[in-house]
């Protein structure tokens, strides 16, 4: 999860637009989401991240990770994240491009689970009704 957090560190957006916004964890039982002021940036698309060349949007701190931290090289942070995700055997990260935040979703492998028990919650809730 440490790629993650740096990623949403240093991709976020520090305008005046998103000032006084804190990058937000939230945990749950089944899922870490990271939430990180500011949609992506550039000409980047969901489809395109891990693959294509990014525009950075906070050169500065790209540079200043890899010189002064265990971060990944550049460009090498969302295929990180889905290796270790399948070397975990879990789901690949989830992104969502909303409106001003980009959210990272990781599941763990209780949701797998659930999933594929409860293939049929509508037969579940009429069993229970009986």
């Amino acid at each position: 999860m440490q790629t993650e957090i740096l990623n949403a560190i240093i991709h976020r957006d520090y305008s005046i637009h998103t000032e006084g916004t804190p990058v937000q964890i939230d945990f749950f039982t089944n899922r870490v989401e990271i939430h990180s002021p500011g949609s992506l940036y550039g000409r980047m698309s969901i489809e395109q991240l891990g693959i294509a060349k990014p525009d950075l949007r906070n050169p500065a701190l790209a540079v200043m990770a890899e010189t002064l931290t265990a971060a990944e090289h550049r460009y090498s942070g969302i295929p990180t994240m889905r290796n270790a995700m399948k070397g975990y055997g879990l789901p690949e990260p989830k992104f969502e491009n909303r409106k001003n935040e980009f959210v990272v979703t990781l599941y763990n492998k209780a949701e797998v689970e659930k999933e594929a028990v409860n293939t049929e919650p509508v037969g579940d809730l009429l069993a229970f009704l009986s």
